[in-house]
């Protein structure tokens, strides 16, 4: 009986503790896109590409942010 308390207890912190990693990688990789894109020129195809990764990050983890990404994508990529 203790044995089982103790696996399920061990499963449960263990699962926590890997999804805290995955959420702090995940904020990382957002933090990196969008410091590329403040470091681009505004119209630049730095800017594009890293318009697109972002768009695509958020198409995956929250699909809602990621029309207005590829929105201000295409304005940029239209212009040339």
């Amino acid at each position: 009986m203790y044995g089982t308390i103790i696996k399920k207890s061990f499963c449960t912190f263990f699962g926590l503790f890997i999804m805290q990693v995955f959420v702090f990688e995940q904020q990382a990789f957002l933090d990196s896109l969008v410091q590329k894109l403040r470091a681009a020129n505004k119209e630049d195809t730095s800017s594009v590409i890293a318009l697109s990764s972002i768009a695509t990050y958020y198409a995956f983890v929250q699909f809602e942010s990621c029309p207005f990404y590829a929105r201000q994508r295409q304005m940029i990529f239209q212009k040339k």
